[in-house]
């Protein structure tokens, strides 16, 4: 995990503060249902992690455009329940998960 954040941080190395090592740590340490205590990022430093993490993980997995899709439609919907009913057609309202 260490390892995984710090080469996302490499790779953002001209945005230095795109990413907090401790927040996103701790976010893929939830994410893997671990139960944390202790330090906890502000808002911003989570929604931040979130998104650059999801990038990260989207782009090392090679994901295409109807994968893409899908995995932010069960996230969206893991977070936003009942948003599934905004759908139309495979077109979706715009949501900001974060």
């Amino acid at each position: 995990m260490i390892r995984f954040v710090a080469r996302v941080r490499a790779l953002r190395s001209g945005e230095p503060d795109a990413l907090d090592p401790r927040a996103a740590e701790q976010q893929l340490r939830m994410a893997l249902g671990e139960t944390m205590t202790g330090y906890y990022p502000d808002a911003e430093a989570r929604a931040r992690s979130q998104v650059v993490l999801l990038d990260a993980l989207v782009q090392a997995d090679g994901l295409d455009e109807p994968a893409r899709g899908g995995l932010l439609e069960q996230a969206r919907d893991l977070v936003l329940p009942g948003a599934e009913d905004h759908h139309e057609g495979g077109v979706h309202d715009a949501y900001v998960v974060m």
